[in-house]
């Protein structure tokens, strides 16, 4: 079943299908820069709250890259970016 935005603003995101038993709502919030919070939730009792921390993907040190116009090099870096569960 999909999940419909519920609500939103620059710093989170909820998502909920109440057709579910679990999860039955999504909740995405930015806490810092490089920290978000995921909750899956039911909507009322139970729920799990998973950190993530952003994640620096290595800079290659081919020539190949170093050689790339900065603005593509940079458009490679920020697709690359990504999430990890914090520890």
């Amino acid at each position: 079943m999909p999940f419909k935005l519920t609500s939103s603003s620059s710093t989170h995101a909820v998502f909920e299908n109440k057709d579910n038993d679990f999860p039955r709502r999504l909740e995405y919030r930015l806490r810092k820069k490089n920290k978000l919070n995921v909750t899956v939730s039911d909507g009322a009792k139970r729920s799990v709250v998973t950190p993530f921390s952003k994640v620096e993907p290595p800079q290659p040190k081919t020539k190949r890259t170093q050689s790339i116009a900065p603005e593509l090099r940079a458009a490679r870096i920020l697709k690359s970016t990504s999430f990890a569960a914090a520890r």
